[in-house]
């Protein structure tokens, strides 16, 4: 992937996160389990096979801290991350997935993080203006996605004729 496409999606994603646009839990907290454990394992200059088996418990301790839900995080890492069943990797995304749910449960506990009050609705007649909003957003996403896009097929066209 060129510099500039990686750079762009990340820069995109920051400010996304940044302004509060809802991502989902699942997605950024896979994504801090497995590289948090993926920096352990280059810490411990682990072989590649126990770097993929770390990534695996990482990623399912990150689903099972988010959602307390340790078996669908085991499940999830099994199918989408590793995608190879073994009884290691089973009992230690399991190991992993238990322990993530019960520290999270009791270090954090149960209640919301971001714990707020409505004080008023919006009014009704002020929906088709978020409409509005929301669909600008979306054009503005597409413009850039297809640069970003072109700049990487040009990029790969002039290295294939080097």
């Amino acid at each position: 992937m060129p510099g500039l496409y990686r750079y762009g999606l990340s820069f995109w994603r920051r400010l996304s996160i940044g302004c509060g646009l809802s991502l989902g839990r699942e997605g950024p907290s896979i994504q801090l389990g497995a590289m948090a454990a993926k920096g352990f394992s280059r810490l411990k200059k682990a072989a590649k096979t126990e770097e993929r088996l770390l990534i695996t418990c990482g990623a399912s301790a990150g689903l099972s801290a988010a959602f307390h839900a340790p078996i669908a995080g085991v499940l999830f890492s099994l199918e989408e991350i590793h995608k190879h069943f073994s009884p290691e990797v089973l009992l230690s995304a399991l190991a992993a997935s238990i322990t993530a749910d019960f520290v999270s449960g009791n270090v954090f506990g149960l209640k919301p993080v971001f714990g707020f009050q409505i004080s008023r609705m919006i009014p009704l007649h002020i929906y088709g203006h978020v409409i509005l909003l929301g669909g600008s957003w979306e054009g503005w996403a597409w413009c850039i996605t297809s640069v970003f896009q072109r700049c990487r097929i040009c990029t790969a066209g002039s290295r294939k004729g080097s």
